[in-house]
């Protein structure tokens, strides 16, 4: 029975991944079926705002149309500017177009995702909404002068609590989401890293010249892992012991050309590429969480993120507590055997050195086997991916699970054989083997033989026993026991036939389940190949819905 409940465990484990994918949304998507929402739908994307959206599970986007987007368009703002005024726009709470309707004490106030980034003081980054006469609803930014500036129009999408988009009249603006933003790449890297405890890193990025590829990288997406100054002190010798290349592929090491936020980072786990990957050099290394935890792992080091020290997208930088050391510089760490046991002549002076940060600098890697192979992107988990694994895995665990059932009674029938062999070769002094003639002659020998002299002693006839009698004294006997035999031939052949056809009823339901989960799955594969290979986007919920009714049926 433990197959059966790791199989039923996988099964629930499967149906819970497919019931995730089918409660996500794509603001894109959503907005891109109204051409009058492209403006704002691009500046969505262009801003990194869509991808933050499309993360979260409780959400509700206040969209404004073409002729809207253009008045904050004239002014000529820069990007991350226009990403404040945005992000006002986006409420970290359900609003459907009921609950506007029948708000408490017919006012609230909400938080916008410019307040929850920490861009905005105060509450400058709140959303009032109320509900004045004539049944309509306005909104306004919570700052000074709370105006109610933009109304409610209609709702464009609805998910109920998970996911809705409302169309309003104006776009809602602040001074404070109005005021300048420098862009991450008008910042100096190196110089931020000095203010967050991370000078040491940041001379390392100085004296080997690679600060000059991190800046030039930031306006396309930029993850910076940063050591702790203390663990960059306890590697500064074995760092001056590389040469001048290694010292640029180990400080490129750390850095990351995507933009990855820790919710990113504990929601996909797998090999990521680096600044120092190119071509046949991977420079990659694992990602892993345990719940709350984030570690990197190297093969000869493991790292832990302790901290956030910038999120500004598209920069972020985290700070670790070790030096990400490669393998392609050192070598990977292998399963060390039990130590022998000291001897007892062992010199006092000939204890060696250890070093937690990983083996010596002078060591470079020849274990070409421990490399793993290359990724094409950062992170290699995606959606799709996801739910194809899934459906393979649903029809393979329900096919398992019947060969499991199939093997098991077999099984038991070749237990319960052995089982009577062993009885059997017990009885017979051990000595049984399985042939026939063994059998009769160890029988032979242990019966006693026949006496030949014995008399045969004359049986008396019972009256009311011997048929012969019988038919004599009622002639209706005979035919009366071969209409018994008749009628018990006829039971026993009913009784056949009845649990043949039950077999054949059974037989046809298990085939015509198997056809319609075949039917499932292909239809669901089709599709999602069709969407991978004409680019045509396929819609997660019909996707979502699919796998939950293949769930259902293999169930």
């Amino acid at each position: 029975m433990a197959y059966l409940r790791r199989a039923a465990a996988a099964l629930i484990i499967i149906m819970f991944q497919l019931l995730s994918l089918s409660n996500a949304h794509n603001i894109t998507k959503i907005l891109a079926k109204d051409p009058d929402f492209s403006t704002f739908n691009h500046y969505l994307s262009a801003t990194h705002l869509a991808d933050e959206i499309n993360r979260r599970q409780t959400i509700t986007v206040l969209a404004v149309d073409n002729s809207a987007m253009n008045s904050i368009l004239s002014k000529g703002y820069s990007l991350y500017t226009i990403r404040n005024i945005l992000s006002l726009h986006v409420l970290v709470d359900y609003f459907g177009a009921k609950k506007l309707h029948q708000i408490t004490d017919g006012s609230t106030s909400t938080a916008s995702m410019f307040q929850s980034t920490g861009s905005a003081t105060g509450t400058s980054g709140y959303v009032n909404i109320t509900d004045i006469k004539g049944g309509k609803v306005a909104f306004g930014v919570q700052d000074d002068d709370s105006q109610l500036t933009a109304r409610y129009i209609k709702s464009i999408f609805e998910k109920a609590y998970n996911i809705s988009v409302l169309h309003i009249s104006q776009v809602l603006t602040s001074p404070e989401a109005e005021a300048p933003t420098a862009s991450p790449s008008d910042l100096i890297l190196t110089t931020i890293l000095e203010k967050q405890g991370c000078k040491a890193f940041s001379d390392m990025l100085k004296s080997t010249g690679a600060d000059n590829t991190f800046q030039d990288t930031v306006d396309g997406g930029l993850t910076v892992f940063c050591p702790s100054d203390s663990a960059v002190g306890k590697f500064a010798p074995k760092f001056k012991a590389l040469s001048a290349a290694n010292k640029t592929a180990l400080v490129l090491y750390h850095g990351m050309p995507v933009y990855q936020s820790l919710q990113m980072l504990r929601s996909g786990n797998g090999a990521v590429n680096t600044l120092a990957t190119e071509g046949n050099n991977k420079f990659d290394f694992t990602v892993q969480n345990d719940g709350e935890e984030v570690t990197l792992e190297t093969d000869v080091v493991t790292a832990k993120l302790t901290g956030t020290l910038k999120d500004q997208e598209p920069l972020i930088i985290y700070k670790i507590d070790k030096v990400l050391l490669p393998r392609e510089i050192y070598k990977a760490v292998k399963a060390s055997a039990p130590a022998p046991k000291s001897s007892k002549h062992k010199p006092k002076n000939a204890e060696a050195d250890e070093d937690a940060d990983g083996p010596s600098a002078d060591a470079p890697s020849d274990d070409d086997g421990e490399v793993a192979d290359d990724k094409n992107g950062a992170v290699t988990v995606t959606r799709n991916n996801v739910l194809v694994t899934a459906i393979v895995g649903l029809c393979f665990g329900v096919w398992l699970m019947r060969l499991k059932v199939g093997e098991r009674s077999e099984s038991e029938s070749g237990d319960r054989i052995a089982c009577e062999e062993r009885r059997t070769t017990e009885e017979f002094g051990g000595s049984y083997n399985g042939n026939l003639k063994e059998i009769v002659k160890q029988v032979q020998s242990a019966v006693k033989p026949i006496k030949k002299d014995a008399k045969r002693a004359v049986m008396k006839k019972n009256l009311l026993k011997n048929l012969n009698v019988v038919l004599k004294l009622n002639p209706y006997a005979k035919t009366a026991k071969r209409m018994s035999l008749l009628a018990e031939a006829q039971r026993v052949k009913a009784k056949k036939e009845k649990l043949t056809k039950k077999k054949k009823t059974v037989t046809i339901i298990l085939m015509f389940i198997d056809l319609l989960i075949m039917f499932l799955c292909l239809n669901c594969s089709c599709s999602l190949i069709w969407s991978l290979f004409s680019g045509v986007p396929l819609g997660v919920e019909d996707a979502g819905t699919s796998s939950l009714w293949t769930c259902l049926c293999a169930v």
